[in-house]
């Protein structure tokens, strides 16, 4: 029975930790992304500012890696189901090379006996 209090409490301490984590590495700003806005995106022919318009808000610079001719940013939205949802973006050279999307809609039922 000890055993079980001691795993909850890990368990617990790592679920709270691991959130916290999430919310502080999320995006600032306050406008999210939708499935449909995500759909429109358009893979190495959109820029960053292309994709910041069509959301309607800027990103938050994520991470950058400057290799001198090539350029790799990588931007983050927050998604609908905030504070787990995000959409990333990967802009080579300023223009949209890949990206990741996380828990966008996260949607809880109950089914009835």
């Amino acid at each position: 029975m000890k055993w079980i209090i001691i795993v909850s409490a890990a368990i617990a301490a790592w679920l709270s930790s691991t959130l916290a984590a999430l919310q502080l590495a999320a995006p600032a700003t306050a406008c999210t992304v939708s499935e449909s806005q995500i759909a429109a995106v358009k893979l190495e022919t959109m820029t960053y500012a292309d994709v910041s318009r069509m959301f309607g808000c800027e990103g938050k610079l994520a991470g950058r890696l400057d290799y001198g001719e090539v350029v790799i940013e990588n931007f983050a939205w927050r998604g609908e189901a905030w504070p787990y949802g995000a959409f990333d973006g990967e802009f080579i050279n300023g223009v949209l090379h890949g990206t990741k999307k996380t828990w966008l809609n996260v949607g809880i039922s109950a089914k009835e006996s």
